[in-house]
């Protein structure tokens, strides 16, 4: 079984934030990015999880991005569906 290679991406209208990617079924983090100029945050999900239950479940539930919050902007938090391309 190969690992899925796309990026998990996040885009918010803050910039250089820190953003949490969590499985949405175990709250388990999977990986973190920060924002880049334009306020996306991205990153290799096949290179993050290695736990085959948590990719089946992660992949079942789908993602969920956060952000934590700072002192200029509140803390934000979307979710993503997730899908396998071939």
């Amino acid at each position: 079984m190969s690992r899925p290679s796309s990026p998990i991406t996040a885009v918010s209208r803050f910039r250089d934030g820190g953003i949490s990617f969590l499985s949405t079924a175990s709250r388990q983090k999977i990986g973190t990015a920060r924002t880049d100029q334009t306020g996306t945050a991205a990153f290799n999900s096949g290179s993050k999880v290695g736990d085959p239950v948590m990719v089946a479940s992660t992949l079942a539930s789908g993602v969920d991005a956060k952000f934590a919050g700072d002192s200029e902007y509140q803390s934000a938090e979307a979710h993503a569906d997730l899908s396998v391309g071939l």
